[in-house]
């Protein structure tokens, strides 16, 4: 049976008995909503296969789409990708954290079916606090896509998310509802030179600066 947790966002002391419950969903393989900066995401240890493979039936997603990897900051990325490329860390300094998701050439750390087996991964590190820490509290990258099912409007309160994945999803957190906006700008560094991929909230003027 799924459980919903209130999460008051604004309240940091709150957030202890919630974390606990994400680390323990995590370390269970159980596929979890989050609240994001923008919308609900739908998410799990982003480097155990299992749940990543329901993430793509929960969502009706093609397998050859990637997902991305949500980490607490970038101490965490050596790890998961082959380099950095010098234009991937003045990005990152400049925007992280925040709306921007880089793709590097990954690591032999990060499963074929994240990648879509294109070889390269998406890493953002959230501009929303409670986000980050439940990614230091779960141990590990959190997967970090849009709790909708493809085609469908992104998530902005809980009821929506709960409608289209039921008991599929083990622990739900409920913000209340969620601002929305723009997506993350997605910049592909894995050849070296910044590739705008989407435009998001950080403009291909302000990437193209660095």
């Amino acid at each position: 049976m799924s459980k919903t947790i209130k999460v008051d966002l604004g309240n940091k002391e709150s957030w202890v008995e919630c974390l606990d419950e994400v680390s323990a969903a995590v370390k269970r393989g159980w596929v979890l909503v989050f609240p994001t900066e923008t919308f609900y995401a739908l998410g799990c240890n982003g480097l155990d296969a299992s749940p990543v493979k329901n993430i793509y039936e929960l969502k009706a997603r093609p397998s050859m789409k990637p997902l991305l990897l949500l980490i607490s900051g970038p101490e965490e990325l050596p790890s998961l990708v082959k380099e950095i490329p010098d234009p991937g860390k003045k990005l990152m300094e400049a925007f992280w954290p925040g709306p921007l998701t880089l793709i590097f050439k990954a690591s032999a750390l990060a499963p074929a079916l994240v990648t879509g087996g294109t070889g390269k991964i998406g890493i953002r590190v959230p501009g929303l606090q409670f986000t980050r820490e439940m990614i230091k509290t779960a141990g590990a990258p959190l997967i970090g896509t849009s709790a909708n099912v493809s085609g469908k409007p992104d998530a902005s309160n809980i009821k929506d998310a709960i409608s289209d994945f039921g008991e599929g999803v083990g622990l739900y957190l409920d913000a209340g509802t969620l601002e929305g906006g723009a997506p993350s700008t997605v910049v592909d560094v894995s050849g070296g030179r910044p590739l705008l991929v989407r435009e998001g909230r950080i403009t291909k003027a302000m990437i193209e600066k660095y």
